[in-house]
């Protein structure tokens, strides 16, 4: 007697490979999310070490054909990301951002710097006398005497897994009175 058709086909070679492939997925998907899981949950209570200084401000201008303040700062940062630094970060991004009350919008935040630390130059920052990298401008004139709150934030760039997005450190500080430039403007 022969087997039932259905029974013959199950086990041909297509069949095989089809199930032997299906079980692999699954297991490699598995040990994926779990790798993941394990290397998110790892960095739950890490934080790296920030120190955030304005050493001072280059200028303080009313631009009045656009309608706005303009400022230049200059800060010091001192870094170490070493604590959530591991074998599944592939960069981290930093950013410092100004946050402060605005007339308008209510509350404004304002990205005044950024980086991405690769894992070829390593984990730590040690930056002086750095320069704002991109236009800190307020609308309405609204920067003088203002406090600015300057917090750095980070975002962790694993290999696989989820993307970690939190605040590390803090500076307050106030906006001179009057406008004023540098010298050498």
């Amino acid at each position: 007697l022969l087997p039932p058709p259905a029974l013959a086909a199950m086990h041909n070679l297509y069949a095989r490979f089809n199930t032997l492939f299906g079980h692999t997925g699954s297991f490699l998907f598995a040990l994926v999310f779990l790798v993941s899981a394990l290397s998110h949950l790892a960095l739950l209570d890490k934080s790296p070490e920030i120190s955030l200084d304005i050493a001072h401000v280059d200028f303080l201008k009313r631009l009045e054909r656009e309608g706005c303040d303009y400022a230049h700062l200059r800060f010091n940062l001192d870094a170490d990301f070493t604590p959530v630094w591991s074998w599944n970060v592939k960069h981290v991004y930093v950013s410092i951002v100004a946050e402060y009350a605005a007339k308008i919008h209510g509350r404004n935040d304002v990205v005044v710097w950024d980086k991405v630390l690769a894992r070829s130059h390593g984990p730590r920052l040690a930056l002086r006398e750095v320069k704002n990298k991109y236009v800190f401008k307020d609308r309405k004139f609204g920067l003088r005497g203002k406090h600015v709150t300057f917090r750095v934030f980070y975002n962790i760039v694993p290999y696989m897994g989820m993307l970690g997005y939190k605040r590390a450190g803090e500076r307050n500080f106030t906006f001179p009175e009057a406008y004023f430039q540098s010298p050498m403007d």
